[in-house]
């Protein structure tokens, strides 16, 4: 079975409480809105970032504890990923694709817009 490709939306963000949660507020918010091939590329792109973040904070010397990240399944379409206190995010199964064929063959709405 081929498997199906999953979307990233962030869903909260919160005030960073120091620069480690700021960086990786800014490093794994670009994920926001992103078509992945499947949920496990999803999820490894996120950690992978968070990892790569926190690892390149240490090495600077910086001294805050890194959040845990946690990932937890919501149903069987929806996997949620959190960083403690710094942000959070869902991965939903793309259900649906649509071609260019089939919004442009949508008549209803056009009539609509069209008055």
């Amino acid at each position: 079975m081929m498997e199906k490709k999953h979307f990233i939306k962030l869903t909260s963000r919160y005030v960073p409480k120091n620069k480690l949660c700021g960086n990786i507020i800014d490093q794994l918010s670009v994920y926001d809105m992103t078509l992945c091939d499947s949920r496990n590329t999803a999820v490894a792109s996120i950690e992978s970032t968070f990892l790569k973040t926190v690892e390149a904070y240490l090495k600077q010397g910086g001294k805050a504890l890194p959040p845990i990240i946690n990932w937890y399944e919501i149903n069987e379409k929806i996997t949620g990923i959190a960083v403690a206190d710094t942000v959070t995010f869902a991965v939903y199964e793309v259900v649906r694709e649509l071609s260019g064929t089939e919004r442009a063959s949508d008549g209803l709405l056009t009539s609509l817009l069209d008055g």
